[in-house]
């Protein structure tokens, strides 16, 4: 990738600081910056669009034809190499003066690495990853493979592992990302930090409904790495087929005192506490389809596409955490 592009591709325009600088409007909306080089034989421009994406170009002044000298491949003569300097040197200043640094080039790397964050996979998580291929610029995302498994996506072998890759660039949908993603549910935190999860429940062994009405709380079967504080959203399965209860941990690690006969298996329980009911079904399996949770077959991460959803469609009910 040309130097200047690969300066540039993690940069986004900070308007203020254009707008101070000397970036104006052109005829198409977009903010752009005019500098001669070489004594005014070449013109560059910098064009920042409606998204705050940058792009560059130099060109003659006179003709307006590119100057294809300046990325040509291989070794330059030395007044390119002149005209390159002196530009790259400006481009800096520019940078420095208007633009923002983020971490990713493309806008759907930093979705996909909310929803990476929200699933408990750190920065430096070797089963689920985004890298960059500094020569293309483009952005994927990694999927550590199980032996023998099978991919709809291209694969690529590090050493002895092999891993799906799948393009950042809006190819596939964020929902088609995200249930790619495989579920964890014991990644570790820090100390002190709340964990949000979703577990299922089946309205054929337990009525949860009648249950929640009796108590406000109820020993449940720990399955997943609970600690006390820790908020679980309850999948209720059909005939409901929605997101229905929140809970918070009150206790956790509690022995079983139960049947070791009966058909589930049971080692430890939990105590959840009620603090909330959707009774609409607005967060139904459609719904979670669509931001991307596939199923529920177990108690898995609370996602952020999810977790916004549900500030949205009740707004407030953050106050009754506590």
């Amino acid at each position: 990738m040309n130097e200047d592009r690969l300066l540039l591709r993690r940069m986004r325009g900070n308007r203020e600081r254009m707008a101070a600088y000397g970036f104006r409007k052109d005829e198409n909306g977009n903010l752009c910056f005019v500098f001669p080089l070489g004594h005014g034989v070449f013109e560059a421009r910098i064009t920042v669009g409606a998204d705050l994406r940058i792009f560059s170009e130099v060109n003659d002044a006179e003709t307006g034809d590119p100057y294809i000298a300046l990325r040509a491949a291989g070794p330059k003569g030395a007044y390119a190499a002149m005209i390159r300097e002196e530009y790259m040197a400006k481009l800096q200043e520019i940078a420095e003066a208007c633009f923002n640094q983020v971490r990713y080039a493309y806008d759907q790397s930093e979705r996909i690495a909310a929803v990476l964050a929200s699933e408990g996979y750190g920065d430096e998580s070797r089963d689920a990853r985004i890298v960059s291929d500094e020569e293309t610029g483009m952005e994927f995302l990694e999927i550590r493979m199980k032996q023998g498994g099978s991919s709809r996506y291209e694969t690529v072998r590090h050493g002895r592992t092999v891993y799906q890759r799948i393009p950042l660039d809006d190819t596939y949908t964020d929902t088609q990302i995200a249930g790619s993603i495989p579920v964890q549910t014991h990644a570790g935190r820090r100390e002190g930090e709340r964990k949000e999860w979703i577990i299922p429940a089946n309205p054929k062994y337990f009525d949860l409904d009648h249950g929640f009405s009796v108590s406000k709380q109820l020993y449940w079967k720990q399955s997943f790495d609970a600690q006390e504080g820790d908020l679980v959203y309850i999948y209720y399965g059909m005939p409901f087929g929605s997101i229905r209860y929140k809970c918070i941990v009150t206790e956790c690690n509690l022995p079983y005192k139960g049947r070791h006969d009966e058909p589930m298996k049971i080692d430890q329980m939990c105590r959840l506490k009620c603090i909330a009911m959707y009774k609409d079904g607005k967060i139904d399996r459609k719904r979670l389809k669509e931001l991307g949770i596939t199923n529920i077959r177990g108690a898995r991460y609370m996602t952020q596409p999810l977790r916004e959803e549900i500030s949205k469609l009740y707004p407030g009910e953050e106050e009754n955490d506590e």
